[in-house]
């Protein structure tokens, strides 16, 4: 029975996490493939981790770029709880701020001290990760929404030791409209190849992470 249940939850995060090689999903999809990594969590791990999310109804179509959560719910279970908790809490809220999309992901781990989230967030505006920092996948979420979206949006880091440590995504509202929701997807055949490539490559890591 388990063993039916992993496979589903990770053919589930297979399929959102391909999504046609489109480059942003929505948000109610991420939260998805959040869901499925932690049914595969608990269920590969023998772990007790649970995830509350409280996503308003009008942002549950908002667009995302495609793993911009998953990979901080990922860390959260990677240095937060790993021998620290087994029954460990992931928290996801979502709100609009005038022209922002706001998505906080807080967990009950075991936390940071304050030179070390300072120095975690130094590197986030670094033009390149160096070689020794080893949360590569945060500064690569981070460098990928600046990117695509400008300078003002981003992550954010707050921690404290034995307490919490929240991660607040900054994203760009964008009206409910289907011209302006719509999700980016590439218009080359050559970058869609590319997109889809790159994202099978992260799907065969993550087997090697959690499964294999």
């Amino acid at each position: 029975q388990d063993a039916t249940e992993t496979l589903i939850a990770l053919s589930e995060f297979f399929k959102l996490s391909l999504s046609r090689g489109q480059m942003e999903i929505t948000l109610s999809e991420e939260i998805r493939m959040v869901e499925s990594y932690m049914d595969i969590q608990n269920k590969a791990r023998c772990k007790n981790f649970v995830v509350n999310c409280q996503i308003p109804k009008e942002l549950q179509s908002h667009p995302i770029m495609k793993l911009s959560i998953q990979p901080l719910v990922e860390n959260s279970v990677q240095h937060g709880f790993s021998g620290y908790r087994d029954d460990g809490e992931v928290q996801i809220k979502a709100w609009r701020e005038a022209d922002f999309v706001i998505v906080t992901v807080e967990d009950n781990g075991i936390g940071m001290e304050t030179e070390e989230v300072k120095k975690m967030q130094e590197v986030l505006n670094l033009p390149s990760c160096p070689k020794e920092y080893r949360h590569f996948g945060l500064y690569n979420i981070h460098r990928r929404l600046v990117q695509n979206y400008g300078d003002a949006y981003g992550l954010s880091i707050e921690s404290e030791v034995s307490e919490y440590t929240r991660i607040t995504v900054y994203l760009p509202y964008r009206k409910s409209t289907s011209q302006e929701n719509a999700v980016i997807t590439e218009n080359h055949e050559e970058k869609e190849s590319y997109t889809y490539e790159m994202d099978n490559k992260r799907f065969r890591g993550f087997l090697k992470r959690h499964i294999w």
